[in-house]
């Protein structure tokens, strides 16, 4: 079937939708058989899902196009010119966050057409995109090891790092005020109002 690129759940832990070959497959926790399979374009690199699960997106590297489903039924696709690397949503679903090889994006689900927010470009690729699960706050990591978070309604960073040799994760916490960080020499933990790191884990 191929390799799993990417993966995401709801909250309750009942629905896990991955991204493989040119498929996303849902499977729900009672069983090892997906209950639905949607089909995109070769090279599917990540999959992100709302809280209840009504709402999935997903990014391709081929089609360079995301593509988001409510309820299981395909309502807006966006095509870019350079491939998708990372995807997020907030746990609403109402805010879409999207990296590629130049820029990082933020899109407005609610508004019926979906405006694109604004887009930022790092001078890196975009490898890693993280949102708040209340959509308040962003966070993108380059291919060159720079970290970046921004405030919903700037389009400029609140704060970059750039101590970290590379980028490997990104999770807020329930509240969006902290920010997790895999690097290869362990893991940062980052108050979303600065770009001291509070925390280090070394590994």
């Amino acid at each position: 079937a191929g390799t799993a690129t990417g993966v995401a759940a709801t909250a309750d832990g009942e629905l896990l939708a991955a991204g493989y070959g040119n498929r996303v497959g849902l499977w729900n926790s009672s069983g090892p058989i997906p209950e639905a399979v949607l089909v995109r374009g070769p090279g599917v690199t990540s999959v992100a899902m709302s809280a209840d699960g009504r709402q999935l997106v997903a990014a391709e590297e081929s089609n360079h196009r995301l593509t988001l489903w409510e309820d299981r039924v395909e309502t807006w696709t966006y095509s870019g010119v350079l491939s998708f690397n990372s995807v997020g949503i907030s746990a609403d679903g109402a805010y879409l966050v999207a990296g590629d090889e130049n820029y990082a994006y933020l899109f407005n689900l609610s508004r019926a057409n979906n405006n694109m927010l604004w887009s930022y470009n790092p001078g890196s690729a975009v490898n890693l995109v993280a949102i708040s699960p209340d959509g308040e706050r962003i966070a993108a990591a380059t291919r060159n090891g720079n970290l970046l978070l921004w405030e919903r309604s700037v389009s400029d960073p609140l704060w970059s790092y750039t101590d970290a040799a590379a980028i490997n994760g990104l999770a807020f916490s329930l509240d969006g005020g902290w920010l997790a960080v895999a690097t290869p020499g362990g893991a940062l933990v980052f108050n979303s109002n600065s770009n001291d790191p509070a925390l280090e884990f070394p590994v």
